[in-house]
Parts: C-alpha cells; structure tokens; sequence
C-alpha cells in the first residue's frame, strides 16, 4: 500500500512530537515519513523512532538508511532563530554491526544539531530489569567524542549510565562539565552486579570506591539500579 506521506505531514508545520514507535523498523513507511517531517515539520522538538521488532534482531547497513533520514532531519530541526531545536532525541537501534562508527555518527550528529537536547532515551528500548541491569544499546566511543558530548549537551535531564563506557576518566569527563537540569538528587545510577560495584555494596564503611566516583561524576550519591 502506497501512502502519500508528504500530503499527510504537509499540513502540520507546527508538529512538535513525532512518535513512531509503534511502527515496524524494518517498514519503508518509517524512513518516508522522517522525510517528509523533516521537509514539512521545522519545529519539531521531539523525534521517536521504533525500537527492534524483536530483542534477537542484530541490525546492521539495513538501517543506515533511516539514520542517514534521521541525520538530515537533525541538520533542518537544528536550534536557529526562535527555534530550540530537539530536546527528545530516542533512538533505540544502530548499526550493531559496526557499533563503534554508528555510534560515533549519532553522538557527533546529536553534538553539532541538538546542543539542546534533554532526553537521549533510546536505550529504555532495550532495558531489561529481570535478571540484571543488561541493555542493547551501547555508546562505543572514544574519550574525544565523549568529551565533545559533555561540553555540548548540558541541558540533559536524565542520565544512566548503562549506555556509556566504564572508566574513571569518563566519569571525570562527566563531572567537569556541570549539567543543571540533571535531577535535583545528582545520583548516578549504576548496577549493583557489575563486581567492584558489588564490592562496595558488601564492604562495609568501604567508601573509597563510591566516593572517587562521586568525585569524578560531580554528584552526590552512588545508587544502585538493581537491589542485591
């Protein structure tokens, strides 16, 4: 069935919130109707984009072509004049078989289009909570690329730390650029499996650990996402 996606989106130039979500990934619907938002929909200020239809997919190049759409779209929707540009950004799925320069890709275009961004949430897609705090989503990125994202999108709200890598010299990067709107607790969420972090958990008065993080990360608090 052959929809006219640009008749559709044409009369709607004030769209502020376009969720697909409920659209198959895999459907050329998706990509056409980015498309035709981004040629009709310059106030766009949040963009939601269908997760995997299922957790055993691995997508690869077959989604490049959305994402290109997606990246075009960031370019028109960039904050300009009395526009902000996007403040929701959710993209659950990149390539995943070349994590590493698609996950590049999306934190350089979120870097240098929505400076202004508040929630880049596609990871809640893929979260699971059952066993463990385990997600599909990762960020693969170098120090440089993470440096760029910290200096540029302060105006984040919410933060978990189950997308990004795993070090102390991203956590420090983290906490040298100060991001007020992040929750007023200033907690960093982390899993409670993951073994030094459990070690804190069983280590009574054991605070070196938690407390260097606390240092790095500019918060006030280590919690937990998964209660041993």
């Amino acid at each position: 069935m052959e929809l006219e996606w640009d008749a559709l989106i044409a009369p709607m130039p004030g769209l502020r919130r376009l969720d697909l979500s409920e659209m198959p990934l895999s459907s050329p619907h998706t990509q056409k109707v980015v498309e035709a938002a981004t040629k009709y929909c310059r106030e766009l200020e949040a963009l939601v984009l269908p997760g995997k239809e299922h957790h055993s997919m691995h997508p690869g190049a077959e989604v490049d072509e959305l994402l290109s759409a997606v990246y075009k779209g960031l370019e028109n929707w960039r904050p300009t004049g009395h526009r902000t540009g996007l403040r929701q950004l959710k993209v659950p799925t990149i390539n995943e078989e070349d994590r590493f320069q698609s996950s590049r890709e999306f934190i350089n275009h979120v870097v240098k289009y929505c400076p202004n961004v508040e929630y880049l949430d596609g990871y809640k897609q893929s979260l699971c909570e059952m066993d463990r705090m385990t997600c599909q989503d990762m960020w693969m990125l170098n120090l440089d690329d993470w440096t760029k994202f910290n200096a540029t999108c302060t105006n984040i709200r919410e933060f978990n730390w189950v997308v990004a890598p795993f070090a102390d010299p991203f956590f420090k990067v983290f906490g040298e650029h100060v991001k007020p709107k992040l929750s007023n607790e200033k907690t960093l969420y982390l899993d409670a499996l993951v073994p030094w972090v459990a070690s804190i958990i069983k280590t009574s008065g054991n605070r070196s650990k938690s407390s260097r993080i606390c240092l790095l990360c500019n918060v006030m608090q280590v919690a937990t996402v998964y209660d041993m």
